[in-house]
């Protein structure tokens, strides 16, 4: 009996120091993944943190972007108070067959009487989808700046607005006609 509580109380200290041993490690795992968990949550908590500021960044600018919707919107108020709602009133008033055919009379659908002061005679649909095509076209190699094809455009550019008589010293509400006779003469794009 006496070695059988010798055999015993050695394996009973053996399994209590193995016990021991095992809590000991647990509780050091314990602490490793509260320490990783913390961490995470200072991490996740600065991500949301970062998250919540683009949010509000993208707040502001759609903020920023509905002011200038709305600025935009009273301007075109305004150009149609001014022109007495010409444009608005001459769509409405023709038929989308008269307006189609008409797109390619010099001034557009409306003609010359029915044009909004400040547009050019001769500016249409036509001429804006040609110098559209034109510049869009192969031979402009994309308009990319400091390429050849940002040559090619300035160039090009430049050629049209001279056929408006436009230049970089004339004032924004400068026309052909006040200009000088030869622009006058001048036919736009």
């Amino acid at each position: 009996m006496k070695e059988w509580l010798k055999e015993t109380g050695s394996t009973l200290v053996f399994l209590t120091l193995l016990i021991a041993t095992i809590n000991f490690r647990i509780d050091d795992l314990r602490d490793d993944v509260n320490n990783q968990i913390g961490a995470l949550r200072n991490e996740v908590g600065a991500q949301i943190g970062d998250l919540r500021d683009q949010v509000g960044d993208l707040r502001g600018a759609f903020a920023d972007l509905t002011a200038e919707v709305q600025r935009i919107a009273r301007v075109v108020e305004r150009i149609d108070e001014r022109t007495g709602g010409a444009r608005r009133d001459a769509a409405a008033r023709e038929p989308e067959a008269e307006r189609t055919a008409g797109a390619s009379r010099p001034g557009g659908a409306a003609g010359a009487a029915g044009r909004p002061p400040g547009v050019a005679a001769g500016i249409s649909a036509d001429t804006l989808l040609a110098a559209t095509t034109t510049l869009a076209s192969d031979e402009f190699e994309g308009r990319a700046p400091g390429s050849e094809g940002e040559t090619k455009t300035v160039a090009y550019l430049t050629e049209q607005f001279s056929a408006l008589c436009v230049t970089r010293s004339a004032p924004r509400s400068a026309t052909c006609a006040t200009r000088s006779a030869t622009c006058a003469a001048r036919s736009p794009i």
